[in-house]
């Protein structure tokens, strides 16, 4: 587990990707999020969760693990794109968004290729 989290913060990742990894971090979200609100829904009908602090417990938890790798994910991909123009997170920079990566290999790594990839997007490429 620790060398995925390691790999999730190294290296580099293009704006195509950065834009896509946090369309798809919102994207996946959206039906966790309806499912989340059902549960709340259905714990104020059903009659033992009703008595019980015990559901509404569990879907703050479901909520709060959500919200927490939704931040990891988020924050990781913010991070390989700084490394992408060559700056570590603390630096900062106006535009950082849209701006281009080095061209050349920089410490972080070789750059991205430009194209969309699911794999350096969730950690996941060599």
């Amino acid at each position: 587990m620790r060398a995925y989290f390691e790999k999730l913060f190294k290296g580099r990742i293009n704006v195509k990707n950065f834009i896509l990894g946090i369309s798809l971090i919102i994207l996946l979200q959206i039906p966790l999020f309806i499912i989340m609100a059902t549960a709340i829904k259905m714990n104020s009908t059903i009659q033992f969760i009703k008595q019980s602090w015990l559901g509404n417990f569990v879907v703050a938890v479901g909520i709060i693990i959500l919200v927490c790798i939704t931040a990891i994910f988020i924050f990781s991909l913010t991070v390989r794109r700084f490394h992408d123009m060559g700056l570590s997170l603390f630096t900062g920079a106006d535009e950082w968004l849209f701006r281009d990566g080095d061209k050349q290999e920089n410490k972080y790594g070789k750059p991205p290729e430009p194209k969309f990839d699911l794999k350096a997007i969730f950690g996941l490429s060599k």
